[in-house]
């Protein structure tokens, strides 16, 4: 199971909408964000807390007052998530296409159960 730790509540940030998937063998995030360069997401684990951060910048700042309409949420964004310990960490992968970030998250394999010989 992965946990969501929600952070940064305010106007200077937003929270990209994520999808969360579980198979018998891994997790898989699936996360919208359009107009944003793969190259400008970050994406980390640390002990078991994965974080994929980045921003959105606005094109037209400078010339702000031509908006009609403004709808778009720009600034910065950080997801948090504790990992489960069946998460592999270490061979967590990501890839980007057409504005959405895949995380993949291998589960760790089960060993079968030992069986412990009991001396008398």
């Amino acid at each position: 199971m992965i946990s969501t730790n929600h952070h940064l509540a305010s106007q200077e940030y937003w929270s990209p909408e994520i999808d969360i998937i579980e198979t018998a063998e891994s997790y898989q995030l699936i996360v919208d964000l359009p107009g944003i360069d793969p190259a400008d997401v970050d994406v980390t684990v640390d002990k078991d807390l994965l974080s994929i951060r980045g921003s959105r910048t606005n094109r037209q700042d400078k010339n702000e007052k031509r908006y009609k309409r403004r709808e778009r949420v720009v600034g910065s964004f950080l997801r948090q998530f504790t990992l489960s310990d069946s998460a592999d960490s270490e061979s967590i992968s990501a890839k980007s296409n057409h504005g959405v970030l895949e995380i993949n998250i291998p589960k760790h394999t089960k060993s079968p159960p030992i069986n412990i010989a009991v001396e008398s």
